[in-house]
């Protein structure tokens, strides 16, 4: 019963002093909440691509061919063990009717690779009916008459029956890009595969059950790891493979150009001067110049649509769940931890008093323990259901948005739950058993009177004597008070200084993340459109392109570039080859790490950029090693390393890229600089230039800037969560630590009202304190968000994306001037609370 009793005053201790329990389950709750929760986003994320992947059977890799293939190379690619092949057609279509870019697949009933989810209507029931992209849904309404004129399809109307969403593109925007008109695709169109009528397929889907099976995360290291091995098997077997393609189109070519010569045998005895003699003739010769060695493009799931920006915003999201979180919960443990010993020591004397009636040491810290277990379960539970339940759906509802995915799940990750659990026991049990230890090793009559005050010292301003003279009593007494109790001024202004360094932090990351794209066009590449050139197209001063750009009224300036899309270890590299006098300094700033100097373009050796560097660990001197298209091995040596924000650039000169290849590299684009266009001048920009003949794709780097702003948004709402706890945290640390100094001070507070000291004026001890406290955090803690941001942008940075350190001024405002309002507000409380202090009950306690 006597047990029973003193446990139960727990409940009255918990009610006397409800602000400090509250703040304590505040703080953890916080902690558990955004720790939780952050670190269960990711690999939710991760579950929810594994399940669509597994749901959809989304295909490993595509493959792509110059040369077309047959049911040959579908049986040499199933050599591969449990390797899973299916054939398809697909090529890029441009609507005249519309103006868009779309990407033509052949559809097959009960596919297995790459099912198409259904959104309204139906699938195609015969060859005359097709299912289309959704968000084609506005030009081609259900039942609308589509029209594709191409001599590869058998027929050119279609009925639109259904719209569908495809595994290959996962982002509800975003469709790729393609080699025609702005180089854009607007989205995609299935037909029955019946209406094809190319002889040899176009696209080969390979799926590898062996990885399916292992169940291995497929945007992990190990299961990239395993791909690469299958990809270098299916590279052997394509490599030799082009041989014997190639003389089986040379074998058709010759079947079709015998036909076409008795042709012409008979047309050459009826009219031998016939100007259809001379054309056909003419054809003849070209089809004979027409082949070429086949060509292998093979592209990972990674490489989809959408697919690299969801895993990359996975991994962003788990790196900032490795550091930021981990501050935050840093900071509540340590306020946690002073309270909770606090708490303690003011119980002194009744700890010393059960010690001194018969107490056993176990039993008297029984109620400190239940305390700070109540504490701790409350906050541990209410933090970990939250973090789980509320805090990722927040972030799925934006992401919804923006990717395809039916449902995301939200499941409880043991291992966080473990570190958070943990972590709140050492700040309250911990903290708990810590003094408790120390106290209840000493004597009762000990832990009756009141510790023995520290012995006086005078401060160093006292030391300077002058100064020290300048200052009046109240000035005096606020100078000594500040460094009487540095332990509660160092804890004060470190609980400030990380409370500032997280809002600040969160403005940088939203910045820094959100702008690298802006950043880059203008920091780093100053062109505003790439012109790609067609094929076998030969550049002279009065080529139709030159002519074409040289009336362009909106374009400024142009400069003629090689350009090549290559990979250097599985990592997407563009390489740049310019001429010798070309000055490229007007398209690229190219400043060498760690400095502000420019760097030029050796004329023997290449520059790469930070990113492929970083990834590669390649160093200057060092020799880089790739394949270009035609599927030739060529080596660089490496003079430097840029700065770069997106992407991964090379940059040689022609005349050495020439030497590297053995043959002559033409360029094949031109950069272009253009005035400040609007959406409809680009368009009539493009269509200009088309016009020529010789061009492919032109694209504009403001489109490239959208997509890449628009992906990065995704990371928006995880931000504003951690600028809104960061602020909720600062508030009741500087809460809690003010209560803690009153109740420290209760016998001095009390003595100066007693010797007439109005209230205002007793408030003002407290005020002028947390004052310089919150000011010289806040400067800290400016400090320490740049620091903060600069670690996590670092941390986040992928070898696609560098990210740049951007702290906006409004973010370092917006912490300063939120962290002054909670001072403020908590001022006002304490006002309120020190007007209420009784003298006579603070005089007669022990402090």
């Amino acid at each position: 019963m006597k047990k029973h009793t003193y446990l139960m005053t727990t409940l009255r201790d918990i009610h006397q002093g409800l602000g400090r329990f509250f703040a304590i389950v505040v703080i953890i709750f916080l902690g558990v909440l955004l720790f939780v929760g952050i670190k269960s986003i990711g690999p939710n994320l991760e579950t929810t691509i594994h399940s669509y992947i597994d749901t959809q059977k989304v295909s490993d890799v595509q493959v792509v061919t110059t040369a077309g293939f047959t049911k040959k190379d579908q049986q040499l690619v199933q050599q591969i063990k449990s390797a899973q092949v299916q054939l398809g057609y697909s090529w890029p279509y441009h609507e005249r009717q519309h103006n868009q870019n779309l990407q033509i697949y052949s559809y097959k009933a009960n596919s297995p690779q790459n099912k198409l989810t259904l959104i309204k209507g139906t699938f195609p029931k015969t060859k005359k009916e097709v299912v289309i992209d959704e968000t084609l849904s506005k030009n081609h309404p259900l039942n609308s008459t589509l029209i594709i004129n191409s001599q590869r399809l058998k027929q050119h109307s279609y009925r639109v029956v259904g719209y569908v969403q495809s595994p290959i593109y996962i982002d509800q925007k975003e469709r790729g890009r393609t080699n025609l008109g702005d180089g854009n695709l607007s989205g995609y169109i299935y037909l029955p595969q019946k209406n094809f009528t190319d002889t040899a397929y176009s696209i080969m889907y390979i799926s590898f059950a062996d990885l399916a099976s292992m169940k291995i995360k497929p945007t992990s290291a190990q299961y990239q790891h395993l791909l690469h091995h299958k990809e270098h098997q299916l590279k052997t077997i394509l490599q030799k493979r082009k041989r014997s393609r190639m003389q089986e189109i040379k074998n058709q070519i010759q079947r079709q150009l015998l036909q076409q010569q008795k042709q012409l045998d008979l047309l050459r005895q009826q009219r031998p001067n016939s100007p259809q003699l001379l054309t056909a003739q003419r054809q003849l010769q070209e089809s004979n110049q027409q082949l070429i060695t086949p060509n292998y493009f093979i592209n990972e799931r990674q490489d989809n649509p959408g697919f690299s920006s969801f895993t990359s915003l996975s991994h962003r999201i788990d790196t900032i769940g490795n550091i930021f979180p981990v501050f935050f919960f840093l900071i509540g443990i340590l306020i946690t931890f002073t309270t909770i010993t606090r708490m303690v020591e003011e119980n002194r004397q009744e700890i010393g008093i059960l010690k001194a009636i018969g107490y056993r040491n176990y039993e008297i810290a029984q109620k400190y323990l239940l305390y700070a277990f109540l504490t701790v379960f409350i906050a541990t539970v209410v933090g970990i259901l939250a973090g789980t339940k509320l805090l990722p759906p927040i972030v799925y509802q934006i992401l919804s948005s923006t990717y395809i995915f039916p449902s995301y799940p939200t499941h409880f990750w043991i291992t966080p739950i473990l570190e958070a659990i943990i972590a709140a026991l050492i700040a309250t049990l911990g903290a708990t058993t810590y003094i408790l230890i120390i106290d209840l090793q000493q004597k009762p009559v000990t832990l009756l009177l009141p510790p023995t005050p520290p012995t006086g010292k005078r401060i160093f301003l006292e030391r300077m004597t002058k100064v020290w003279h300048q200052f009046n009593f109240n000035q005096k007494r606020i100078y000594r008070n500040l460094f009487r109790y540095k332990a509660r001024m160092i804890l004060t202004i470190v609980g400030v200084a990380g409370c500032t360094g997280l809002m600040v932090a969160g403005f940088g990351l939203r910045d820094s993340v959100g702008k690298v794209a802006s950043t880059q066009f203008r920091q780093v590449e100053h062109y505003q459109a790439i012109v790609t050139l067609k094929p076998q197209t030969k550049l002279t001063l009065t080529s139709p392109i030159r002519d074409a750009m040289s009336t362009e009224t909106h374009i400024k300036d142009q400069m003629p570039v090689y350009l090549q899309s290559i990979q250097v270890q599985h990592q997407p590299v563009t390489l740049y080859a310019v001429g010798q006098r070309q000055q490229l300094d007007k398209y690229f700033t190219l400043l060498k790490m760690g400095s502000q100097s420019r760097m030029q373009i050796p004329a023997q050796g290449a520059l790469i950029t930070q990113g492929l560097a970083r990834n590669q660990k390649i160093k200057s001197g060092q020799i880089v090693t790739f394949r270009n298209n035609n599927g030739q091995k060529v080596s660089l040596k490496i003079a430097g390393i840029v700065k770069n924000y997106l992407g991964n650039n090379i940059f040689v000169k022609q005349k050495y890229l020439n030497q590297q290849t053995h043959q002559k590299c033409q360029p094949n684009a031109f950069l272009l600089k253009t005035a400040s266009l609007t959406s409809k001048q680009r368009k009539q920009v493009i269509q200009h230039l088309q016009a020529s003949g010789q061009v492919m794709t032109t694209t504009f780097v403001q489109s490239q800037i959208k997509q890449q702003t628009a992906g990065n948004t995704n990371l928006q709402p995880i931000v504003l969560i951690f600028i809104v706890l960061s602020g909720i945290l600062a508030f009741v640390v500087l809460f809690n630590l003010t209560n803690i100094n009153i109740s420290e001070r209760q016998r001095e507070l009390a003595t100066m009202k007693v010797l007439g000291f109005y209230n205002h004026e007793v408030t003002m001890t407290i005020a002028e304190e947390n004052i310089i406290f919150t000011i010289v955090g806040i400067i800290l803690g400016l400090g320490v968000g740049h620091i903060l941001t600069q670690f996590i942008v670092t941390m986040a940075s992928s070898s696609e994306v560098t990210f740049p350190l951007l702290i906006p001024l409004s973010g370092y405002l917006f912490a300063i001037i939120m962290t002054l309002i909670f001072l403020v507000i908590v001022l006002v409380m304490t006002h309120k609370k020190l007007q209420a202090l009784s003298m006579i009950t603070a005089l007669k306690a022990n402090e």
